[in-house]
């Protein structure tokens, strides 16, 4: 009987090698990639290039405009002054000691119009003095802006002549300026003081600033003692 045949323990396993797959490349060095970077900045200099062509010199821009306006309209309207009425800016008519740029100063009695609404303060007199010296003017309101507007007694105060800004007083008159409303065509008169001796002499300043935060400046009444 044949003996089974035995393996032959000098033979090796054989090895198999896999191929390890290629390596991969970041997205960034792809073509596909590198092309739509390539198209991107192409299309941006090509926009910047056009920007720079539309723009154009904002001195000429403004010497055209002028020119236009000077051609349609003849010569240039004059801004009116703050005793006239208008629609247009008002204007100062005199100065006074601690005046900031933008506000509208005149003279005591002399009315100021601006967007419509025109204000007028009467020279300051002696007002009541039970309790102390005060100072009031006739303040008057009319309103012809085309819609309401609010009027208040703590949009006005007065400038002393040592630089001080006092608020109005409650006392003086018996016929103080209110608050409330003024509706188109609207008018509204009274009394505003303040506490301030004015036969002292020197420069008293009455000033409106609207409590508005859109308020573009502040309107003044001199008055010179």
């Amino acid at each position: 009987m044949a003996q089974p045949t035995q393996p032959d323990s000098s033979q090796q396993p054989q090895v198999v090698y896999v191929q390890a797959p290629p390596e991969k490349k970041p997205f960034w060095k792809k073509k596909w990639f590198i092309v739509l970077a390539v198209i991107i900045v192409l299309v941006i200099a090509v926009q910047a290039t056009g920007d720079g062509s539309k723009k154009s010199d904002p001195a000429a821009d403004a010497g055209t405009s002028a020119g236009a306006g000077s051609a349609a309209d003849g010569d240039s309207k004059k801004p009116e002054s703050g005793s006239k009425g208008g629609s247009g800016d008002p204007q100062s008519t005199t100065t006074y000691n601690g005046i900031k740029k933008g506000d509208v100063a005149v003279n005591a009695g002399e009315s100021i119009t601006a967007k419509g609404v025109t204000i007028t303060s009467t020279p300051l007199e002696a007002g009541d003095s039970t309790f102390k010296q005060t100072a009031c003017t006739t303040v008057t309101i009319q309103n012809s802006s085309g819609k309401e507007i609010d009027f208040n007694l703590l949009e006005l105060s007065m400038l002393l002549p040592s630089g001080t800004i006092d608020n109005s007083s409650l006392f003086g008159s018996d016929n103080m300026l209110s608050a409330g409303k003024l509706i188109d065509g609207g008018s509204t008169t009274g009394d505003v003081c303040f506490e301030a001796d004015i036969a002292a002499g020197g420069q008293f300043v009455v000033i409106y600033e609207p409590l508005s935060f859109f308020s573009q400046h502040r309107e003044a009444w001199v008055n010179n003692f």
